[in-house]
């Protein structure tokens, strides 16, 4: 069957969107958006042309810096997604052999632009839950001990909210890195909402990155990349490193849903996300459960739905096979003891309802095969490092014991291993039980 009719024949089926993109085809609230008819490329007089700064995208750019926070900053665009801007964004604000110290749960792309770049990473490593595997939030204790190892790193790079909806203190972080004289990123690609209609969390970070297909009422691949640094740093060229990781031949149809979505923002942004605050309460408030619990145990966005066991782990994999298969509702990922339901302002009390009326049933009627033999999680330890990444990528280094790809459970694409790191005791059995519990494993391991 062809792409194009297995996609129509999912968006035509009843099936409950528990997943990004954030506008959740709800066509009722948003309207239709025909990239056929428009599907158009730069015109003199029309489009102008993607990047000189005079045209419709610069008007853009300008609402969504002040609408994202940032209106003594700036923004940019990206139809290559956050994946572009965080790439853009660390080479626009790096130099070759430069520290940066990151988070070891960072997203690939982070890992990809280290490499690019020819950086010296410096790993902060987040504590794990020990009965789902999530991380906890990175601490501006952590980071200044970070800069203990990394005295002359210029780039702290963390994300929040995670993939899970983990919330770190963006504050407490930017007073410690900017005591230090250096720059905060924060990869914020599933947190877009959070700054609509409320104290912005990311106002204190020098570069953040939105992904706006994830969480907001845009197209998939559409993101912004927003930069405020005022302080001892020369201009960076974020535009012209923006033109290395975007297309030069844009797409229309997702500028304009980028458009169509700042609009909607602008108008009843507050509205919107007020009213959604409203939902997830409700929901929460309504689904009472015995064996399973719908939080993770740190500050996260109510948005993300993590669905675990509260008394016994449950097997996450099957949790989102038997919500697919037997209730219609398709979740966004699920791990080895919980699964993932993502939410946005799109979605309607009836998702919300039918959400927690088939957890109830499941719930009530908890199945034996739905139990894990109980585990211990805890994080991987940091590899020693044989060679950088741009050193050891692709490289035949396996029967060396070093890795020489990036290998990782997608999603949501955090490395377990790098390359050029010497590949640990016990790492094939971690990956071995990682994929009996279903889980997608890509690298070297696949």
């Amino acid at each position: 069957m062809s792409l194009s009719k297995i996609i129509r024949r999912y968006t035509k089926s009843d099936i409950i969107p528990m997943h990004m993109p954030g506008h959740k085809r709800n066509t009722a609230m948003l309207g239709k958006i025909l990239p056929w008819d428009a599907d158009i490329t730069e015109i003199p007089l029309v489009t102008d042309t993607y990047g000189e700064g005079r045209s419709y995208v610069a008007s853009m750019e300008e609402r969504a810096a002040k609408l994202f926070g940032f209106p003594r900053g700036k923004a940019y665009i990206s139809t290559n997604g956050g994946t572009g801007a965080i790439l853009a964004a660390i080479r626009a604000v790096t130099d070759e052999g430069e520290g940066v110290i990151m988070a070891r749960n960072c997203h690939k792309s982070v890992y990809h632009a280290v490499e690019l770049c020819r950086l010296q990473p410096w790993y902060i490593q987040p504590e794990v839950c020990p009965h789902s595997g999530i991380s906890a939030p990175v601490t501006a204790q952590q980071v200044g001990d970070a800069f203990a190892a990394a005295p002359d790193a210029e780039l702290v790079i963390i994300t929040s909210p995670t993939y899970e909806g983990v919330l770190s203190d963006i504050t407490a972080i930017a007073g410690v890195v900017h005591e230090r004289g250096a720059i905060l990123m924060v990869d914020a690609a599933h947190g877009a909402h959070l700054a609509i209609g409320q104290e912005n969390p990311f106002r204190h970070a020098d570069i953040v990155v939105h992904s706006l297909h994830k969480t907001l009422p845009a197209l998939t691949q559409t993101a912004v990349l927003l930069e405020n640094i005022t302080r001892d740093h020369p201009d960076m060229p974020f535009a012209t490193s923006m033109e290395y990781f975007n297309s030069s031949s844009p797409s229309y149809p997702l500028l304009a849903s980028v458009d169509q979505c700042l609009h909607l923002l602008e108008e009843d942004g507050v509205e919107l996300t007020g009213d959604y605050r409203q939902m997830i309460q409700a929901f929460r408030n309504h689904t009472k459960l015995k064996n399973l619990t719908l939080d993770t145990p740190f500050l996260a966005d109510g948005g993300k739905i993590v669905i675990s066991g509260r008394k016994k782990q449950i097997s996450g994999t099957k949790l989102m096979k038997i919500l697919r298969q037997d209730f219609g509702i398709e979740l966004e990922m699920a791990s080895t003891a919980y699964a993932l339901a993502m939410t946005s302002i799109c979605d309607t009390e009836e998702h919300f309802m039918a959400l927690g009326m088939a957890l109830t049933l499941i719930d009530g009627g908890m199945m034996d095969e739905l139990y894990i033999p109980s585990r211990t999680f805890a994080p991987l330890p940091l590899p020693q490092v044989a060679m950088s990444a741009h050193q050891a990528v692709n490289r035949d280094l396996r029967s060396k014991g070093i890795a020489s790809k990036y290998v990782y459970a997608y999603p949501p694409g955090i490395p377990l291993i790098v390359p050029g790191e010497v590949i640990p005791d016990g790492f094939d059995e971690h990956i071995r039980t990682l994929k009996e519990a279903g889980v997608r494993v890509i690298g070297e391991w696949e």
